[in-house]
């Protein structure tokens, strides 16, 4: 009865949903103000954001943005970085780079204007390395290269956005030698429509539905494949109010509908999320209440609920205190064991549920100066544990590190601070650290849960030509099966060499420092990676 609904649902949505927001324009059309590093913070630990998001991201609910899944990328300071001082923006955009370690790093993108309410975007992507590496036990050859093609369709009308797009990715990757896995491969492709209000009102709305499917063979556990179909529906419901103290209402949801196929696969199951919120301003405060509810058909307890709450009081023009508490649960799907580490071997069981995430801090911000300083501490519910244990191989009877996924409860208590500035646009320093007390009864499943965090950089434009970025990331590991401290310093510069080309240099890992990436696997040595970009 629940397929049949979802699949009335279905039909009925598509027969209105062909939408898609208009993002691609904001990689492809080039301003001439200088912009920050916004792409790969997460590696490199380029400028931090000031506002501290909760440590745990449960509940992976992007109701802001468009539903239709048109991949898209935004390179390095949206072609700006790789084409400085560029006075013209352009429909396309390519960049190809090779380097040491076989590194390969190409994308290309176009958009074109039908007419003044019909856009069409392509973008095409490939990525990754292949050369020898380190491991725990031995090195061997590693190699992992991530390629992907998304396109979109879209049409404006006087009163909404209606548009399709979908994207087709592909992962080819080995482990360690390890025969049974030599060939691994993940095909993902993902299809939909969305549809979204335009006419200025007190009520919007955004609505999308697809359907999407992860494909994996020559696993790290069999040789047979192994499929993931999903079905959804999601959407954002809002309604500003008069009130001038009550400002809106809103009801973010998202349903999917998983069915599985091959071995070592949960059972079928529904899932639905709904996150209902308002905003309330009373005077220098800010309060958001809501909360998130999860239900599952199975693979584990039915009904979830989680806080979503949030203060925040300005003291004066440069200082404001907040506080926030978060939750909510996370579903052991394909995407969520990726995530953790491409190289799973076991599927979890059961969902992981943050309870409360607390979060409470300050914010401080003079001129170009942003500081933000805050405490907290969460408590997870069979959280996703990503670790290593000794196996022997079959085929080649020798001893092979697999990585593998546990499920504990475990307890943060953390504090940090980040920092930020800003100096008249051509220099521009970040800083972030933090400090983060795990609690788990199996100790040694921690070992890939950082302790110490600090990261370190810094970013100079120089005339209207040259940009370089430096970035510097440590992290300790102190547990029962302590990692390798992470030591990993970055550099990359530009340089625009005519009005529409422009060519750069990238160095990841400079200080060649071994440490583990995901449980048993260590990162990629040094390597330089050189590259051409044209906007065209």
């Amino acid at each position: 009865m629940k397929k049949n609904i979802l699949l009335a649902l279905a039909i009925a949505t598509s027969a209105t949903l062909f939408a898609q927001e208009d993002s691609l324009r904001a990689v492809v059309n080039v301003e001439n103000d200088y912009a920050p590093v916004v792409t790969k913070a997460t590696k490199k630990g380029f400028t931090p954001q000031s506002e501290q998001e909760t440590s745990n991201t449960p509940l992976a609910l992007e109701f802001s943005k468009s539903a239709t899944p048109f991949k898209g990328f935004t390179s390095e300071r949206d072609v700006v970085e790789l084409l400085p001082g560029q006075k013209e923006s352009y429909p396309g955009y390519v960049r190809l780079g090779y380097g040491t370690g076989n590194n390969v790093d190409g994308k290309i993108s176009y958009q074109y204007d039908i007419t003044e309410r019909d856009n069409v975007k392509a973008m095409a992507s490939i990525e990754g390395f292949s050369s020898n590496i380190d491991g725990p036990i031995c090195k061997w050859d590693s190699r992992m290269f991530n390629s992907w093609v998304s396109a979109d369709y879209s049409h404006r009308f006087d009163n909404l956005i209606l548009g399709v797009g979908g994207n087709f990715e592909n992962s080819v990757f080995n482990y360690q030698g390890y025969d049974i896995a030599d060939k691994q491969n993940y095909k993902k492709f993902d299809i939909g429509a969305n549809v979204a209000s335009q006419l200025a009102g007190p009520f919007s709305y955004k609505l999308g539905i697809g359907f999407a499917r992860n494909h994996s063979k020559h696993t790290m556990d069999s040789p047979d494949s192994r499929a993931e179909n999903k079905l959804y529906i999601n959407g954002l419901l809002s309604h500003e109010l008069d009130d001038e103290d009550l400002k809106n209402i809103n009801l973010g949801f998202d349903i999917k509908n998983y069915t599985y196929s091959g071995p070592a696969t949960p059972k079928n199951f529904l899932q639905a999320d709904f996150n209902p919120y308002t905003d309330i301003y009373l005077g220098e405060s800010k309060l958001h209440i809501g909360a998130y509810v999860n239900y599952i058909s199975s693979n584990g307890s039915k009904f979830a609920i989680a806080p979503d709450l949030g203060i925040e009081c300005a003291l004066t023009k440069a200082l404001s205190l907040y506080t926030t508490i978060k939750g909510g649960r996370t579903t052991a799907t394909f995407d969520a064991m990726e995530q953790i580490t491409p190289y799973w071997i076991n599927f979890a069981e059961k969902p992981a549920y943050t309870i409360a995430d607390i979060t409470a801090g300050t914010r401080i911000t003079h001129e170009n100066l942003a500081i933000d300083l805050y405490t907290g501490y969460a408590y997870t519910k069979d959280d996703f544990l990503n670790y290593a244990f000794d196996v022997t191989d079959l085929f080649s009877n020798s001893f092979i590190m697999v990585s593998a996924i546990a499920q504990e409860n475990t307890t943060q208590m953390y504090i940090g601070a980040n920092a930020s500035y800003d100096h008249e646009g051509w220099l521009k320093v970040g800083a972030n650290s933090r400090y983060t007390y795990w609690r788990c009864d199996e100790k040694h499943l921690l070992g890939t849960k950082p302790e110490f965090e600090l990261g370190l950089n810094a970013e100079s434009r120089f005339l209207d030509d040259f940009y370089i970025t430096l970035a510097y990331n440590f992290a300790t590991y102190n547990y029962d099966a302590p990692s390798k401290n992470k030591h990993e310093l970055n550099l990359r510069t530009s340089y625009k060499l005519m009005d529409r080309y422009g060519a750069f240099i990238e160095g990841n890992n400079l200080l060649n420092r071994e440490y583990v990436k995901y449980a048993g696997y260590y990162e990629q040595g040094i390597n330089i990676l050189l590259g051409l970009s044209a906007a065209f």
